[in-house]
């Protein structure tokens, strides 16, 4: 897959956050961890990673950070609850969901934000979507 750089607006259900993302994605997939799961309310999420430095959250009035594990926070909004960023503190980039993208619905969303992957499928909940995702290599 070749990587097309982005210049993409999203944010939160209710408009409290807002962000921009500009530059490079890469990493576009479906996890399937369970963190993500209850995080979220759904499984799988979808996600492509950015380097800090091409996040721009425009409103952060709703913006809170709670930590995932020792290793990670995840970003969400205190208002409506949407989780949008998930970031490993060890590292210069940034998780985006790509759900939250104002696009993400568009068939004009860059081929470098759609998934080409499945993450942690060994906690895949087979039981909830049967065989609805094709597997992606």
């Amino acid at each position: 897959m070749s990587s097309v750089e982005v210049d993409l607006l999203g944010g939160c259900l209710c408009g409290g956050v807002r962000y921009r993302v500009q530059g490079l994605p890469n990493s576009p997939c479906f996890c399937h961890c369970n963190t993500c799961r209850k995080a979220h309310g759904v499984s799988p999420v979808t996600w492509f990673t950015i380097s800090v430095t091409g996040l721009t959250v425009l409103n952060t009035a709703s913006l809170k950070e709670r930590a995932s594990s020792a290793e990670a926070v995840r970003s969400f909004c205190s208002e409506c609850g949407t989780n949008l960023f998930f970031k490993r503190l060890a590292l210069d980039e940034i998780d985006i969901a790509t759900g939250t993208l104002d696009d993400a619905n568009s068939d004009n969303l860059p081929v470098s934000v759609i998934p080409v992957k499945n993450i942690h499928t060994e906690s895949r909940c087979n039981k909830l979507m049967p065989n609805i995702l094709a597997e992606v290599v």
